[in-house]
């Protein structure tokens, strides 16, 4: 299995966008998914070469940096390619995931500024009450800050039932890790 994915490995460099799209597509079949090379595929100028390393990429979260993924949401970057960044920020944790979506309910894209606020409502919906872990004390530190900033987008009682899921309404009365 490992020659048969060197030799598709190969392909993620074809000039043919379908090809290395393809490609990633049976590295991921033959169960092969190699962050090293996968995360530069991110920027590819094709979406469908970077959805499909997303695709990839997702069970693989913890293998790349959070710096990475968080800086392909920069403004500049092409709509694809934050909306990739985007896509394996959520696939984390569920803070990370929180936070994420409140950093973009303001965002100047229309599509990340929409599905930010619909995650966060199915996050409330189906799953804020089943999140068991606490943030850490630096997590939690920029949830109040990033929970108070859309305060104006989320509206104060939104805003009080996230603060109150992410534990931070008792912050001061429990120790934090």
């Amino acid at each position: 299995m490992a020659d048969d994915a060197d030799v598709v490995a190969r392909w993620l460099a074809h000039p043919r966008a379908r090809v290395r799209a393809e490609a990633i597509r049976a590295l991921r079949r033959l169960g092969v998914t190699r962050p090293a090379e996968l995360v530069p595929m991110l920027r590819d100028e094709s979406p469908a070469v970077a959805r499909q390393a997303v695709a990839s990429l997702r069970g693989q979260i913890g293998a790349v940096a959070p710096a990475v993924l968080e800086g392909l949401l920069d403004a500049d970057n092409p709509p694809s390619l934050r909306l990739a960044g985007y896509r394996l920020l959520i696939a984390g944790d569920a803070w990370q995931r929180l936070a994420t979506n409140l950093r973009l309910l303001g965002d100047a894209d229309e599509r990340l500024r929409a599905s930010a606020r619909a995650d966060v409502t199915a996050w409330l919906v189906r799953e804020a009450a089943a999140t068991f872990h606490e943030p850490s004390r630096e997590r939690a530190a920029e949830l109040a800050g990033l929970i108070e900033a859309a305060r104006p987008i989320l509206g104060d009682h939104r805003a009080q039932v996230l603060r109150f899921h992410a534990g931070l309404d008792v912050l001061s009365t429990r120790g934090r890790r």
